[in-house]
């Protein structure tokens, strides 16, 4: 998924806009940048500086955007959450597929995102996760004073959709929590394996929310196999 040259990418035009010198000015999502045009006519972008921005050390905190069927919409890692439990939870087959498709899509190296799946290549979409489940999603995030966007969810995404959006939201993790000193993209990868698990053992998807919210680095679920993880960068210690 050519992680660090996307890294790369962004650094460079972050340094060509004025990133940090917008930030200090507090002028927040003054610039967009498109990083994807999907096949499907969707369109991904990142907006900065984020206000989770900071100068020393340097964070880069940005905004990830889609543009689709005239709407743009903001998503984040809850709504990634969000996306994969509903997929699985109402389509049981697919979950080995999604289990080998974020193997796949963490990786540096190119691997075609479908690779030894056998539903996904022809998914099609259904409908918008259930509404009691963003009603839930909205209480998680409100019990911790944050805004949870509903409108994230406002569709069931499409695979390509998904696939540019897992890459975007947890890039910004390998930028600003770089491995193997941090988690960097291993820690929201291991919310969608929890995800995963919590729809096929109907397990609570509130608290997998919860750990992405926390402020800390979650400890691992006993009986959640984490091993596509530990693909990423072996024998690294998350804890």
């Amino acid at each position: 998924m050519d992680y660090a040259a996307s890294q790369e990418r962004l650094l460079r035009e972050f340094g060509r806009l004025g990133f940090m010198q917008a930030f200090k000015a507090r002028e927040f999502h003054k610039w967009e940048y498109q990083v994807d045009t999907l096949h499907n006519g969707s369109v991904v972008k990142v907006a900065f500086p984020g206000t989770k921005s900071r100068l020393d050390p340097p964070r880069y905190d940005y905004r990830v955007d889609m543009i689709k069927q005239d709407l743009c919409v903001t998503l984040s890692h809850a709504n990634i959450i969000v996306d994969i439990y509903s997929k699985c939870q109402r389509r049981e087959s697919l979950i080995p597929d999604l289990q080998t498709f974020l193997r796949n899509v963490i990786q540096e190296d190119p691997v075609n995102p479908y690779q030894d799946t056998r539903l996904l290549p022809d998914y099609t979409p259904w409908s918008p996760p259930e509404a009691s489940l963003l009603d839930d999603m909205e209480r998680i995030h409100k019990a911790q004073g944050k805004p949870f966007n509903r409108m994230g969810n406002r569709w069931d995404l499409a695979m390509e959709e998904l696939i540019a959006l897992v890459k975007w939201v947890a890039l910004q993790e390998d930028i600003n929590y770089p491995m193997p000193k941090w988690e960097g993209r291993r820690m929201p990868l291991a919310r969608y394996v929890e995800a995963i698990h919590c729809a096929a053992n109907g397990a609570d998807i509130a608290l997998v929310i919860e750990r992405a919210l926390a402020h800390q680095r979650p400890r691992r679920w006993r009986g959640v196999d984490y091993g596509i993880i530990d693909q990423v960068n072996p024998g690294s210690d998350i804890r």
